[in-house]
């Protein structure tokens, strides 16, 4: 009989006392290990992340106040520079002020580093760390591509060159001087401090834990029964479940209760502020037609059944629609909970929201689709550029026969008249030869004096072909306008014309009225290139439709490159993208309004210059030099091309020797270098290259003037030649070569006969 109470304490003390503890430590340790280390460990490296970017804010404010002092002419470049460096090299931080800046420039030379002064002046480009990353380069890519940003790698610890360990940086670029500052922190500080961490929190466990042995033991070793007793044990729980809830609650996680029908019992603040409801309107509510879309419930409840089996589901994810209709994709970890007993009585839920892992991983996906998009797009430009360079010299041929054919048949006016139709598809199509030049990124931008008008007009009778007849095109040019002259490249500017008004067609599908109108008007202060005191003379171009229009949401990314709300297959996403580069490298503006149901309205700026700011090349006198025997060797290596040359210099009053390769064109200039006047030679020659032959002539001291031909679209070829020798892209008119010619040895002549 004595030794049923005993028994009975036992149980009781099992039941209420020991059971809730286990229950309790193993929430505790799920939590901690789970939720809240990693919790920790992310806000944490992310504190020091942002400190790292601060850091590196104020090391580039520094450099910022001696690039201003080289601006203000105080100080040159070179000694601003070292000012800079100067302090850079003295600006330490951390505990023992063993962390540091560093400075190398976008094409991985070392320009300071503290720590390593052996690397300064050296290229880092090869440097590689243990792991194989090319530090230096990485972060010149992250520079030029994103002007600052994050990178881990390993690196030498601090200033001890015996050891290595895992790095975070944060790079930035200042454009001015072309220089990446940077600054970083080891990762192991962060796994160290978590680690600390990790041992409170097990010393606050194993305590809570010892705590509550030694409390059933004094119980149990007293034979404590009474009411005290059990009042301390229950307020013992109370303050074990307070605590408990208290870490539920601050857990960054989802924590469901729920019964074996899927019905809410209980939950964390975190699931209250996530699904937008309260504990009390949760309660008694099915989570699954709650929150999982109808087409997934299935799924979940197969999940479900696997976990109230007995079964452990870790790692499912899938989405869940909150109060304000978000969809939020949750990773979930499902045990099962049992009782005294045994059986189990419902389902623990532990969710992580994991949508911006998952957004990420999608934008990573994207990225990769745009990289092989643009892949594809450089193998298209590279056939663009073989097509147009073949075509360039049938373009050639064509042109020079119709030169010469105008030529003999000047009295015969019906013929003039078919010729010049014929000249001018001969010039449509050197403006789509010029055009996959410009695609494939193998042309520059050819900048000379355009009347505005010819470029609009132009442009409007290409699309009168290009626009269905539901569409009404109106051209409005300003009598102003028509007098005005920009300085710029005549087929990239169609471009942008035709890329805004074919947009404008595809808003159209019904019809409308598409206008395009020109205008003068002073460019915007705040526009590219423009002082804030001054207004430069500029003309509007207007390009407006009675379209669908564009949503804000699409206005803000209109000219992200490959972005496009067409269907797949009709757009490139780089239309857009293309015509605000060019406007800019025009020194023009662009600004868009649109209205859904309304339209569309996109305007471009473009700077008129002054008269003494054109190239004097460009004003020159626009007709023909005639010749006076002046002795000319052309080098051209198309046989037909060479021939209509040199008939049309020697109709000129020229004498023209040719050759058709780099060789010949060696041995004749050793055997009369005294008799040429002026040099005319192909780029692309056989055996030697024009530019080849032309570099060991000028060693030899042939100072004549030289007309360089390329159709190649070599974007270095103009770099690489002199002050007595112009570049020339084929196809051109003929009459483009003979007033070229002329000019050159008329300033050449006039050079001459300077005292």
């Amino acid at each position: 009989m004595k030794i049923e109470p005993r028994n009975q304490l036992w149980k009781e003390v099992g039941v209420r006392i020991v059971f809730p503890a286990i229950v309790f430590l193993g929430l505790y340790v799920l939590a901690m290990f789970y939720f809240i280390l990693p919790t920790m460990r992310e806000n944490l490296l992310a504190r020091k992340k942002e400190m790292i970017k601060e850091l590196v804010q104020a090391g580039w404010s520094t450099i910022l106040v001696n690039y201003q002092e080289e601006q203000s002419g105080e100080f040159t470049r070179a000694e601003a520079q070292r000012r800079a460096i100067r302090r850079l090299r003295l600006m330490r931080y951390g505990e023992d002020l063993k962390d540091y800046f560093w400075v190398n420039d976008i094409q991985g030379h070392m320009v300071m580093h503290p720590h390593l002064p052996e690397m300064e002046g050296q290229d880092m480009i090869d440097f590689v760390d243990p792991a194989g990353v090319r530090i230096f380069v990485q972060f010149a890519q992250i520079a030029e591509q994103h002007g600052a940003g994050y990178m881990e790698y390993m690196w030498q610890w601090k200033d001890d060159p015996q050891r290595v360990a895992p790095k975070l940086s944060y790079v930035k670029l200042f454009e001015p001087w072309n220089w990446v500052l940077g600054t970083g922190v080891y990762t192991e500080d962060v796994d160290a401090e978590i680690a600390a961490l990790t041992w409170q929190l097990t010393i606050v466990a194993l305590a809570i834990l010892a705590a509550a042995i030694v409390s059933v033991s004094f119980i149990i070793g007293h034979g404590i029964r009474t009411g005290r007793l059990r009042r301390l044990a229950e307020e013992s729980l109370d303050l074990e479940r307070d605590f408990s809830q208290r870490l539920i609650d601050n857990a960054q996680a989802i924590i469901l209760v729920l019964d074996p029908q899927c019905m809410v019992i209980t939950c964390n603040k975190y699931t209250e502020t996530l699904t937008g409801y309260s504990l009390e309107e949760l309660k008694g509510k099915s989570w699954l037609e709650a929150f999982i879309p109808a087409d997934q419930r299935t799924d979940i409840q197969d999940a479900f059944a696997k976990t109230l089996a007995g079964e452990h589901t870790h790692g499912n994810i899938n989405p869940i629609v909150v109060r304000d209709g978000r969809e939020v994709f949750v990773e979930w970890y499902d045990d099962e909970l049992r009782d005294a007993s045994g059986n189990i009585f419902g389902i623990l839920a532990i969710g992580r929201d994991v949508t911006a892992r998952l957004q990420s991983e999608r934008e990573r996906r994207q990225l990769q689709e745009q990289l092989h998009q643009a892949q594809k797009m450089e193998a298209v430009g590279q056939l663009a550029s073989g097509i147009a360079h073949d075509f360039s010299n049938l373009l050639m041929v064509v042109m020079g026969n119709l030169t010469n054919l105008k030529r003999q048949l000047a009295d015969n006016e019906p013929a003039q008249r078919e010729l010049d139709m014929m000249a001018e598809a001969v010039e449509q199509a050197s403006g789509i030869t010029k055009s996959l030049l410009t695609f494939s990124r193998k042309l520059p931008a050819e900048m000379k004096p355009l009347p505005i008008a010819e470029i609009v007009e132009t442009s409007a009778r290409m699309l009168h072909r290009l626009l269905p007849t539901a569409i009404d095109l109106r051209v409005e040019i300003n009598d102003q306008a028509r007098s005005l002259q920009i300085k710029g490249d005549s087929t990239q500017l169609q471009q942008v014309i035709l890329n805004l008004a074919l947009n404008a067609r595809d808003a159209m599908p019904q019809g409308g009225l598409l206008r395009i109108a020109a205008a003068p008007r002073p460019l915007p202060r705040d526009s590219v290139g423009v002082a804030t005191e001054n207004q430069v003379a500029g003309v509007q171009i207007a390009v407006s439709d009675t379209g669908s229009g564009m949503s804000p949401e699409v206005l803000e990314r209109i000219y992200e490159p490959f972005y496009s709300t067409k269907p797949r297959g009709q757009g490139t996403g780089l239309g857009l993208a293309i015509v605000l580069g060019i406007v800019q490298n025009h020194g023009g503006h662009i600004t868009v309004e649109s209205e859904m149901g309304r339209g569309t309205c996109f305007k471009v700026w473009l700077p008129v210059p002054r008269p003494e700011d054109m190239d004097p090349v460009f004003l020159a006198d626009r007709k023909i030099t005639v010749g006076r025997g002046q002795r000319l060797l052309l080098a051209e290596d198309h046989p037909y091309i060479r021939q209509i040359m040199a008939t049309t210099l020697e109709a000129e009053g020229y004498r023209v020797a040719s050759v058709g390769d780099g060789a010949a064109l060696m041995r004749y200039y050793k055997a009369h270098m005294e008799n040429i006047d002026l040099l005319v030679v192909d780029i692309d020659l056989p055996e030697r290259t024009g530019l080849d032959c032309l570099r060991e002539m000028r060693a030899g001291g042939f100072d004549r003037p030289v007309i360089v031909i390329t159709g190649s679209g070599d974007l270095d070829a103009e770099e690489q030649l002199d002050e007595y020798s112009l570049l020339l892209r084929k196809p051109f008119q003929m009459a483009d070569l003979t007033r070229l010619a002329g000019n050159l040895l008329q300033q050449t002549q006039h050079k001459e006969v300077e005292p």
